[in-house]
């Protein structure tokens, strides 16, 4: 059983490997088991891959991941892990087994708060165990919280941005946390880079309005965008998705995108 830590310090590629989520995290790692020739499958229980970004975003990443060969399967959730003797096995709630070698977890994280007796010190905690907190990262009086731990936006750019609000309350300030702009990028091929949270169905065509598409490649392979027709097209409004055909060794230049703000003076 693997999480990402295992999949990214590994000394071999297995030869089979089950995918529990189709998350952010099982789309980079199964995009890089696959093409290291392991024969990769993914379980997502949600209707498409990359849930959490715009469903035109899903399709596209899907139909990457099926062209390299990966077994893709949304809308069904995984029963339980079988084992016989070396042989292992995923069931699904469809009725169908995988053979794997490795079963790898995507599914996220919760946070490991419950024994640390912050409820005495007033505060709360939601069900997955995130601690609860105001615009200014408190979570009661004269204690806050800040990064993973506040079950808002797994990032490190979040986590950063909270503790300068946190270290401006502690010191007399009175500066608010907000998260209307977060940038957030799949580290995939193609790449999928977003930020904001409402998508429109605007679209542009990307390659015929820009003089330098945001690619090295000479050709863009494919379509890029969160809403595209045929041809090369990308979403514009208040949030904006872009999967982008690039590589992760020639990571293409993506647009400027409003770091997560903040109306702390540290980072006014």
């Amino acid at each position: 059983m693997w999480t990402n830590r295992e999949a990214t310090n590994l000394v071999g590629i297995p030869e089979r490997v089950v995918v529990i989520g189709g998350g952010a995290v099982g789309v980079e790692l199964g995009r890089f088991l696959a093409p290291m020739g392991a024969r990769v499958t993914i379980f997502e229980g949600a209707g498409r891959l990359v849930p959490r970004e715009h469903p035109r975003v899903g399709e596209l990443t899907r139909d990457v991941l099926e062209g390299d060969g990966i077994d893709v399967r949304t809308g069904v959730q995984t029963r339980r892990v079988l084992r016989a003797g070396s042989a292992t096995a995923v069931e699904a709630d469809d009725g169908s087994r995988v053979a794997t070698d490795v079963v790898l977890l995507a599914t996220g994280r919760r946070p490991r708060t419950a024994d640390l007796g912050l409820e005495a010190a007033g505060a709360t905690l939601d069900p997955r165990g995130a601690v609860v907190v105001d615009e200014r990262c408190r979570a009661a009086p004269c204690l806050w919280a800040l990064g993973d731990a506040t079950g808002v936006a797994l990032f490190t750019h979040v986590a950063t941005d909270q503790g300068r609000v946190v270290a401006d309350n502690i010191l007399g300030r009175t500066p608010t946390a907000r998260y209307e702009g977060i940038p957030r990028v799949v580290f995939a091929d193609s790449e999928i880079a977003a930020v904001g949270q409402d998508l429109t169905e605007t679209e542009i065509d990307l390659a015929g309005s820009i003089a330098r598409p945001f690619t090295t490649r000479p050709s863009r392979a494919g379509t890029s965008g969160s809403s595209p027709t045929a041809g090369a097209r990308c979403s514009s409004g208040p949030g904006r998705s872009y999967p982008w055909p690039g590589s992760g060794s020639t990571r293409p230049r993506s647009p400027s995108a409003p770091r997560s703000p903040s109306t702390s003076s540290a980072t006014r």
